[in-house]
């Protein structure tokens, strides 16, 4: 998941106001500067809150009984910090018109939009409901919060009242508002249709803008951890590299063939979206401005070949992804053949969230057809010892038994976390709950009960049900004697 600058941003240049030096707070995050400063940017949804964290830790005690990150979001009808967004606000003649769609306007904040379900709205009131919990992005959602109240002052009219409790959000607004201006003196003199028409079009060569930075900063993710691994790879083994230095240049030519062809197709594939996008907006912007669904319009759909273009569009994006994927997955190849005989029963001192990652990496090309997405949170941050292609390869076989309890089309969440002498790492999918049976016999598996014996793991079934499961790994990371020998530990709980 990816939030947008526009929250960064309206922080920082609200403490600026405020005569605070900012340029010393971004050595607490690897966040480029630039890119918190930038409202079309999208950022790694972890690192922002915990950028909000260090921000609300640092500076709150300055506002007694306030919360920084909330004082912010009400403060932003001022700011002006969220560039094209906040002339369209000020355009809109009614908050209805946002507060009823509130997985558009989320969209702006947060990237890919996540659905909104178990709507209820009556005249001034809405309740929904989206996949993002308090106890997950706890600042992000004090965020969203308050700009869910201050929404109304866009418009000239009086705050709203919002909350936001677990995965819930409810806002209240009086649909007979004062406004905050006469009439007599903010009198509109354009034509509505008009202003609907523009709105329509600004807001979609925004979100044009903000989806082509988007593609952009993956790609250029992708291409930094590739330079990473193809650094490593280079280092794994001096001797060898020294003994083999005749071969390395054809190695790495073959390298850079695998890495190139790819890469030429994610940018024709780029190039197609880019001219569905154009197309589809002069679309939405005859749409807008007739208002209704008239013979003309359905020549409009006809002449730029809508239906092919909402059919194609996730097709295109997804190949996109597989391609890039594909990348991840040859370096990762080349750099297994340098490992494999090196650490394949060696117990070493490795990051556990990069075992992780990558499981869930090769794990996900096996899922491409299923449409089952994982989400990875790993917030360990820390070296482990550990086995660590097996430990690779148990994950890889925990989370497929995961969604095997999946039938089609879920989520599941990977997250990491320290906690005092061990690494918690918790799994949570949406499936249709798993079976302690079935859990108990796939322990019993010969490979995955030897990697548990080895690095003194245990593994539960938190909760099972029709909403899905949650599953605890905790691995000692301090303290434990990792020492083979023939003195038997005690039982360890294995439910």
């Amino acid at each position: 998941m990816y939030i947008s600058g526009k929250v960064t941003h309206s922080v920082l240049t609200f403490l600026a106001k405020e005569s605070v030096d900012i340029e010393p707070l971004f050595e607490n995050t690897d966040l480029p500067a630039e890119f918190l400063r930038d409202p079309s940017c999208w950022l790694e949804a972890p690192k922002v809150e915990q950028f909000l964290h260090f921000l609300e830790n640092r500076f709150s005690p300055n506002y007694p009984g306030e919360s920084l990150i909330e004082k912010v979001g009400l403060a932003n009808h001022e700011l002006r910090t969220w560039g094209v967004l906040d002339s369209v606000l000020k355009m809109m003649m009614d908050p209805q018109d946002i507060y009823l769609q509130p997985q558009r306007f989320i969209s702006y904040f947060v990237s890919p939009a996540p659905p909104t379900i178990n709507i209820v709205h009556n005249s001034t009131s809405i309740e929904f409901e989206v996949p993002i919990t308090t106890d997950e992005y706890p600042l992000f959602a004090a965020y969203m919060k308050s700009i869910f109240e201050v929404l109304p002052c866009f418009m000239g009219k009086t705050i709203a009242t919002a909350s936001w409790l677990g995965n819930k959000i409810s806002v209240d607004w009086n649909s007979k508002q004062e406004d905050l201006f006469s009439k007599d003196d903010e009198e509109p003199n354009y034509n509505p249709e008009v202003v609907q028409s523009l709105v329509a079009s600004i807001e979609s060569k925004e979100r044009e803008l903000e989806n082509q930075i988007e593609i952009n900063s993956f790609k250029d993710l992708e291409i930094e951890k590739l330079q990473k691994r193809i650094a490593k790879f280079k280092l794994l083994d001096p001797e060898e590299i020294k003994k083999t230095r005749a071969s390395t240049q054809q190695s790495f030519e073959e390298l850079e063939k695998v890495v190139n062809m790819p890469l030429i197709n994610i940018q024709s594939q780029m190039l197609k979206m880019s001219d569905y996008l154009t197309r589809a907006q002069q679309l939405i912007t005859l749409l807008v401005g007739q208002n209704r669904m008239d013979k003309q319009v359905k020549e409009a759909m006809k002449r730029v070949d809508w239906d092919h273009i909402r059919q194609r569009f996730t097709h295109t994006v997804q190949d996109g992804v597989n391609n890039i994927e594909s990348i991840r997955r040859e370096v990762e190849a080349f750099k297994n053949k340098a490992e494999e005989n090196e650490f394949e029963t060696d117990m070493t001192m490795s990051k556990l969230d990069s075992v992780i990652d990558r499981a869930v990496s090769s794990l996900s090309v096996k899922l491409k057809n299923r449409h089952i997405f994982i989400d990875r949170m790993l917030f360990f941050g820390r070296d482990i010892f550990i086995n660590k292609s097996k430990l690779e390869k148990f994950f890889e076989k925990l989370l497929e038994f995961s969604a095997n309890e999946i039938s089609d089309k879920g989520y599941i969440r990977v997250m990491s976390r320290p906690r005092p002498r061990v690494a918690e790492i918790e799994i949570v999918d949406n499936g249709q709950g798993m079976n302690k049976a079935s859990l108990e016999n796939f322990m019993k598996d010969p490979f995955i009960a030897s990697v548990i014996t080895e690095h003194k793991a245990t593994l539960q079934l938190i909760t099972s049900g029709p909403e899905g499961s949650t599953l605890l790994i905790q691995i000692p990371s301090i303290g434990v004697n990792y020492v083979k020998d023939n003195e038997s530990s005690r039982p360890r709980d294995l439910r």
